[in-house]
């Protein structure tokens, strides 16, 4: 018995793909556009249009955001029209119709359509694990599920989420110079105390998963997978110093979805044109009504999503190896706080004005300042802020 697996890098937007690439651009169209999304029947959809534009000194492509209406019709005549942001709720479509995108570009008025798809049934997730591989030193992600024997590929959307924190925990903030001060505080600038639990402390970060995994289980016996291995965090990754979350959707696709999906892997690692060495097999199921002779570029599937999440708690677990750094603080007199913050990159952790205040390096003190943001996601399992 035996599945096969395909693992095709990509950018992943929603629920849909593009391909990174380098071009030669002297052999390509650069009006090219591109339209990503699936049809997500149930659930929520996202879709894009974006050009490929030849920017001057450079020698690749690089993709320019469109204006477009996106309109989702059914072979019943129903339409729903996505927002200004390309989303659009499709909880109560019905799933017994075949379902088309209808695309218009503001900047051209140029019309596009996709071929008419039948929704199928997707599997069911029934678990989502993670196994510490200590000869790996991963922390492997690994999937269970089955479907019906009519489908047997599967397409994972995978995003993943992590809380962290920062090296010190701040019970004071700083606050720059200004006129609206008390007089003593203008020039130095003014040490507060955070209030209702504010802090900088705690951060979350996210991610789309830039591996596409495509998955047939047309070789089995029968249309099941049990603990397939379909991501994997090293241990000294960040991600994992704190809580970790994974979210898995499965939706099933056709052969010719597939077949879409690795021609245009296959030509994105092409040392040549983007288009070689066959343009005709990329286009994918999208088309210019106005303009026939236009290329387009873009798979838009249909279906219904199967999702699940898993949580990693390294306090429970300790799998996390840390690269360690030395950090430190001191105490600042009043005269060098705005030298110490503007200049030094500092912060003030804590303190009070008789005993002075405690400083250290901002990327220490201020979560933000790891790339994450204050965004706890509705779902998570504490009630940090």
């Amino acid at each position: 018995m035996k599945r096969l697996i395909y693992l095709i890098t990509a950018m992943l937007a929603a629920v849909s793909c593009v391909y990174p690439f380098t071009a030669d651009i002297s052999s390509v169209n650069t009006d090219s556009i591109v339209i990503e999304g699936d049809i997500i029947i149930g659930g929520s959809s996202h879709f894009k249009m974006s050009e490929m534009l030849a920017i001057e000194g450079e020698s690749n492509l690089q993709p320019q955001d469109v204006p477009a209406t996106f309109t989702v019709e059914d072979d019943k005549g129903g339409k729903y029209q996505a927002d200004a942001d390309g989303n659009l709720d499709l909880t109560s479509a019905p799933s017994d119709r075949r379902y088309r995108l209808r695309a218009v570009n503001h900047n051209s008025s140029k019309e596009y359509v996709s071929s008419w798809q039948t929704i199928m049934e997707t599997c069911e997730i029934d678990s989502l694990s993670f196994m510490p591989n200590e000869s790996n030193g991963t922390l492997d992600l690994r999937i269970s599920l089955h479907g019906p024997d009519d489908y047997r590929l599967y397409q994972f959307i995978m995003d993943e989420v992590w809380e962290y924190k920062a090296f010190y925990r701040a019970t004071h903030y700083y606050v720059e110079p200004s006129s609206s001060l008390p007089l003593d505080y203008r020039n130095s600038g003014m040490i507060v105390p955070f209030e209702n639990g504010e802090n900088t402390y705690y951060c979350w970060k996210r991610r789309n998963v830039p591996t596409l995994n495509v998955i047939s289980t047309e070789d089995l016996s029968e249309n099941r997978l049990v603990n397939e291995k379909i991501h994997a965090v090293p241990n000294y990754d960040n991600k994992l110093s704190y809580i970790y979350c994974l979210n898995v959707s499965a939706m099933a696709i056709s052969q010719e979805h597939l077949s879409y999906l690795k021609h245009l892997n296959e030509v994105s690692h092409y040392t040549g044109s983007l288009f070689s060495p066959n343009p005709s097999e990329m286009r994918g199921n999208i088309r210019c009504v106005s303009d026939t002779t236009e290329f387009v570029l873009g798979y838009i599937g249909a279906g219904k999503l199967s999702s699940s999440r898993v949580f990693y708690y390294n306090d429970k677990v300790h799998f996390f190896k840390p690269v360690y750094e030395a950090h430190s603080s001191k105490i600042i007199a009043k005269r060098d706080w705005y030298r110490s913050w503007k200049f030094d990159g500092l912060l003030p952790m804590n303190g009070d004005p008789v005993q002075g205040y405690e400083w250290a390096e901002s990327r220490c003190i201020d979560c933000r300042l790891m790339g994450g943001n204050k965004e706890k996601p509705e779902y998570w399992p504490n009630n940090h802020n």
